[in-house]
């Protein structure tokens, strides 16, 4: 081989194109656990506001009512305050204002309502069905 030969030999490209891979392939495992981790995170935070805007509303609704505007009902897991009743169906949650159905919260996968006395209590359970999960409490107590 003469001294004016150039170029690179095969061990070099062969050594090249396997680093070369090796930076690309934990590139890849970055990025795709970066993206796994927004999906997981980016779930459950939906789920979270769901059942947070649901007993927001409810809330809001129990304290902008007239204590004998408030209705319980234990058996059917449902409360009416004022003109606004909420019950859950399927896997979402509605308020009902004038007869007409409205999808406040999906994923709800419980809603259960109890008073005891002149206290209501609320427990709303959310999952998506993926292993994201959030519950949360309230207590109402009207001053009779």
């Amino acid at each position: 081989m003469s001294t004016e030969d150039r170029g690179f030999t095969l061990v070099e490209v062969v050594i090249s194109v396997a680093i070369m891979a090796i930076v690309i392939d934990t590139a890849y495992m970055l990025l795709l656990g970066g993206r796994i981790s927004f999906e997981r995170v980016s779930a459950y935070a939906d789920v979270e506001q769901n059942v947070r805007f649901a007993m927001g509303d409810i809330m809001r609704a129990l304290r902008a009512s007239d204590e004998s505007q408030i209705t319980v009902d234990d058996s059917e897991d449902c409360i009416t305050a004022g003109e606004a009743t909420f019950y859950r169906d399927g896997s979402s949650l509605y308020e009902t204002i004038d007869r007409v159905p409205n999808e406040m919260a999906y994923y709800i996968k419980s809603f259960d309502v109890e008073q005891t006395g002149n206290t209501i209590n609320i427990v709303i359970c959310g999952d998506d069905g993926k292993g994201h999960s959030f519950s949360m409490s309230g207590s109402y107590t009207m001053k009779k």
